[in-house]
């Protein structure tokens, strides 16, 4: 249901975020992440796709189906540059002896295509091997205990030789990867073409809708004041901060979705999961009937798009008239010169980042 001018407001979209953001924050690279963009209308539109939900319902491992979209930042790679990383989105003690974390899927939507020289590295089968690599790393006296696990020193040679060596996984424009959280992943360490990605972080709620799947996390409550706000969480689905810290404001372009689904709604946290009009409409996703399913496919999504296009064009006017002679939108294309690196094109005085929590590697 993407047609030219969907396409064409995405590219733009993405090309605005890029344009407010600065290539370091608190002296550090943004290595390929635009931190700033975390309600953009094409991240509503992804986080509330109705296949895209199902499908990680399909690939939790305890098939939980009250999933909420966690609010996290897109990737957009300029060619050449440090992206590199490899880790787990996982405390290793914790979940070898509680678990915790062991249903957090990672997945995320392609806008590029993609090549081997610039995508996503997995190591194919690791959620097999996690328990005897780790036994490995124990007697080696490296272990780690923080929410993130970096490997990138404690994935040896040795270990690749007996679990395998990471490879490049690279995505078709438009195309999802989805990875279960026991899986080493990262990034090849550079790129030689624009690369951008969404990240809608889905992650399973109690029934009650007090807690999630990691109680380190946000609550619910906050999460829903959070989408609803269009304010960026302190901490991701890891339980951790992020690198740079969080925003010290919203974006001031920021625009809402309007309502396409109730299903929607409830991913990011507009409507609880037991909601009678959200449980009638996962009944018809997840039913048996595939006529019904798709039929309700197709519908949420025509609203989505059009949603979307209301949405995009006005973030386009709101960020014109609230920057004037320093928007994007009377500039219409990234300058040679990237516009966060000289003060003209800075953010209205608004600061880069407040660093709320711990870093984290990604």
């Amino acid at each position: 249901m993407c047609n030219e001018e969907t396409l064409g407001l995405i590219e733009r979209e993405f090309d605005l975020y890029k344009y407010h953001t600065r290539e370091e924050m608190n002296g550090k690279k943004r290595n390929g992440w635009i931190r700033t963009m975390f309600y953009s209308a094409i991240q509503h539109l992804v986080r509330q796709d109705p296949v895209y939900y199902a499908l990680n319902v399909a690939a939790q491992p305890d098939l939980n189906w009250r999933l909420v979209s966690y609010p996290y930042y897109t990737k957009d790679t300029s060619a050449g540059e440090n992206t590199g990383f490899k880790h787990l989105d996982l405390n290793v003690p914790e979940l070898l002896a509680e678990g915790r974390g062991e249903n957090i899927i990672q997945s995320s939507v392609s806008i590029d295509d993609e090549y081997e020289d610039g995508c996503t590295i997995v190591v194919p089968g690791f959620q097999r091997n996690i328990c005897e690599w780790w036994v490995r790393v124990e007697a080696r006296g490296m272990t780690a205990n923080g929410p993130t696990t970096g490997v990138a020193k404690t994935y040896t040679k040795d270990d690749e030789r007996v679990f395998g060596a990471f490879i490049p996984t690279p995505c078709r424009r438009g195309g999802i990867r989805i990875t279960r959280p026991e899986i080493l992943h990262g990034s090849t360490p550079y790129c030689r073409t624009r690369r951008r990605t969404i990240l809608p972080c889905f992650i399973a709620v109690s029934e009650d809708h007090h807690s999630l799947e990691n109680s380190k996390c946000e609550s619910w409550a906050e999460l829903s004041a959070c989408h609803r706000e269009m304010e960026a969480p302190k901490r991701s689905t890891s339980g951790f901060g992020f690198a740079y810290g969080g925003p010290g404001f919203r974006f001031p372009a920021t625009v809402q979705l309007a309502s396409s689904s109730a299903l929607g709604d409830a991913i990011v946290c507009g409507r609880r999961w037991d909601d009678p009009l959200v449980l009638g409409e996962l009944k018809i996703l997840l039913g048996a009937c595939e006529k019904n399913a798709m039929h309700y496919v197709e519908s949420c999504r025509r609203r989505l798009v059009e949603n979307y296009i209301t949405a995009a064009k006005a973030v386009f006017e709101i960020e014109r008239v609230t920057y004037g002679n320093r928007s994007f939108s009377r500039r219409d294309s990234l300058p040679d010169a990237h516009a966060c690196e000289d003060d003209t094109y800075s953010t209205l005085g608004l600061s880069d980042y407040s660093c709320d929590g711990a870093s984290r590697g990604d």
